[in-house]
């Protein structure tokens, strides 16, 4: 397949997406309509400011445990319904993920005994979205257009890492 070519001006600071790591041995089950709330676990609010949503988010996973453990990620993106109390939902990606032997530094987003995913693989989803999977030990990241999108929600299956995590920005 093809990979759209995207240029790009700035990315925002990474951020973590779940406070403390997923230990969830499966997703739960998709809701196409629900009420999002920001402060719900892997629920991200991505306006900028209240005002202004980005169309790309970038995102890179990590884990514990050992290099070559595995984990899920399920990616949505939710858009406001006109009750304004709803949210409509579409999945972006169901990837799988495998840790590389990069890891974190102390005191940082990630630490020194979390191990970044090197190898993401597409299960299903936006066939435009990018994949960087190098799969030698190296960073692999995800970016998807989010269309507008005002919250985004990732979820984790850990399948045999000991726990998962990752860490989001946009991009424009």
């Amino acid at each position: 397949m093809v990979q759209p070519i995207y240029s790009f001006t700035a990315g925002g600071p990474w951020n973590k997406i779940l406070d403390a790591n997923s230990t969830a041995t499966s997703f739960a089950t998709w809701a196409t309509i629900a009420n999002m709330v920001a402060t719900a676990t892997g629920i991200i609010d991505v306006s900028i400011n209240n005002r202004k949503k980005p169309n790309m988010v970038e995102a890179l996973f990590f884990g514990t445990d050992a290099a070559d453990e595995t984990f899920n990620v399920r990616i949505g993106a939710f858009d406001p319904s006109s009750d304004e109390t709803h949210h409509i939902g579409r999945q972006i990606a169901v990837l799988a993920a495998t840790l590389g032997a990069a890891i974190g530094l102390a005191s940082s987003l990630v630490d020194e005994n979390q191990f970044f995913a090197d190898t993401l693989d597409f299960t299903s989803g936006d066939p435009l979205a990018r994949i960087i999977s190098p799969g030698d030990d190296t960073v692999a990241s995800f970016m998807f257009d989010a269309r507008g999108a005002e919250f985004i929600r990732f979820e984790f299956d850990r399948v045999l890492a000991a726990e998962c995590n990752g860490l989001w920005r946009y991009v424009s």
